[in-house]
């Protein structure tokens, strides 16, 4: 418990929260929700008085929420503060509980027509994905509450910009420049982002801004003075093929992508023409336009991409790095997945009140980053010591609970050894049976268990001594 504590600590220690026992009490919070992760405030704390200190906190209605989560992005620009080009993935997703009554305050989420007794927020976030593919953390959120009116359709939105739903992209972008340039001003961000950002008035705001970009293109665009963006891109000559995976939620229904598969890759630098939700000229943004196409010769349809980028692209090299990067933003898949049902299980909360839901979910989504990075530090840096990121207790209390006969308490195991163990616990299948490592849920609930023998262990240590 004490590592988490020290966990805990940095990501939620310099709240400001105005009284000097809220951050104390948000910090044992967030140590005892990474060590038994659930969406239910019940179950993550075992007595009576942690539970009423817990609802105190959440339901008060003096505590700031963007102070909650404020210390959780700088200390996530922290640890990128020694990175000089930063992936910052940004996308936006609904996080919903059973509200069947609508008497919680909280949103709509899903269409108009989709009679659901779930509402919550609709959340924009900006997960920091470090260059050797981890995730190091939240470095913004925006949120936002639907109302139940029929939502507004794109060309005939006539509202400012501000108070639109897509505005959500440039408040996200310009709060995690914000928390940068404060805490780690030498890391400069390339953001990517998918097909919903492909809106003028966001590649505008993303402009502006002294970042990097790259967004998915999701229609052919108009280009100066005449023509279309992808056609003409495809008129490129080829820069060269490259032997690419691409994750699945890229691909269309039903393509495996179990196998690496060959692309074309094309790249033209062409300005673009903006135009506003009335289909009114509002100016020409210059922007490269990386393409790659499956070398396919027959079957399915092969898989494209146009990826719209602020960066000039002249080799292979240049054009591949685009790619590249834009291939980690699913690791904020992977934090949506961790988050809302995986590991936090976020959505099968039973708060009462918007506020105390967000602040809840905020706390959450820290144990879900931090889940996710040790799920990746298991498989990608396997050799390190296991008390790199467990303590003592931890890694015995896996090895007994495991009952492996390969390893005996005070043994230095490796991290992955000492993962795959935990995972066991929270009743892993080995990788024969399951077909891969121990992803981040089991590690979840293997850990869950493991603290329940380290509290056994401490209390006997307490006792002996």
């Amino acid at each position: 418990m004490d590592g988490l504590v020290e966990w805990a600590a940095e990501e939620f220690g310099a709240a400001q929260l105005k009284d000097q026992r809220r951050p104390v009490r948000l910090v044992q919070m967030a140590a005892m929700a990474a060590e038994n992760p659930s969406g239910r405030v019940t179950q993550v704390f075992a007595s009576s008085a942690d539970r009423e200190g817990a609802f105190r906190f959440l339901e008060n209605r003096l505590i700031d929420d963007a102070a909650v989560a404020a210390p959780m992005f700088a200390a996530t620009a922290r640890r990128c503060a020694h990175v000089g080009e930063l992936v910052v993935a940004i996308d936006q997703s609904a996080v919903s509980i059973v509200d069947k009554r609508a008497c919680k305050g909280l949103g709509r989420t899903g269409t108009v027509t989709q009679h659901s007794s779930r509402r919550g927020f609709e959340v924009m976030s900006a997960l920091a994905v470090l260059p050797n593919g981890q995730s190091a953390g939240l470095l913004a959120q925006q949120w936002h509450l639907r109302g139940d009116e029929r939502t507004r359709v794109l060309h005939h939105d006539d509202r400012p910009i501000e108070e639109r739903e897509s505005d959500l992209w440039r408040l996200c972008m310009q709060a995690m420049v914000k928390v940068l340039a404060e805490t780690a001003p030498s890391c400069r961000p390339w953001v990517q982002m998918d097909r919903g950002a492909d809106i003028s008035h966001v590649l505008l705001a993303a402009s502006k801004l002294d970042i990097d970009f790259t967004v998915r293109s999701s229609s052919n665009r108009c280009v100066q003075p005449l023509g279309y963006a992808h056609d003409e891109v495809r008129l490129a000559r080829v820069l060269g093929v490259a032997t690419l995976v691409i994750p699945d939620s890229h691909a269309a229904a039903g393509k495996s992508r179990a196998r690496p598969l060959k692309f074309a890759v094309r790249a033209r630098r062409l300005p673009i023409r903006l135009k506003d939700s009335q289909g009114r000229r509002i100016g020409t943004l210059p922007l490269t336009i990386v393409h790659i196409r499956e070398m396919r010769t027959g079957g399915a349809d092969p898989i494209e991409w146009y990826l719209l980028t602020n960066r000039c692209v002249a080799t292979l090299d240049e054009a591949l790095k685009v790619v590249s990067n834009y291939r980690c933003r699913w690791k904020i898949e992977e934090f949506h997945l961790a988050w809302k049902s995986g590991v936090c299980d976020v959505e099968s909360s039973q708060l009462r009140s918007a506020p105390a839901f967000r602040r809840w979910a905020t706390i959450l989504a820290a144990v879900a980053t931090r889940a996710e990075r040790l799920k990746f530090a298991s498989r990608h840096t396997p050799d390190l010591p296991a008390t790199s990121e467990l303590s003592r207790d931890e890694i015995d209390a896996a090895i007994l609970l495991s009952r492996t006969s390969k390893f005996k308490r005070g043994d230095n195991l490796t991290l992955e050894q000492a993962i795959e163990l935990t995972a066991l616990v929270g009743s892993y299948t080995g990788r024969t049976s399951s077909g891969g490592p121990p992803g981040a849920k089991v590690i979840a609930r293997g850990l869950a268990k493991v603290a329940v023998a380290v509290s056994v262990i401490e209390m006997l240590r307490k006792s002996s001594g």
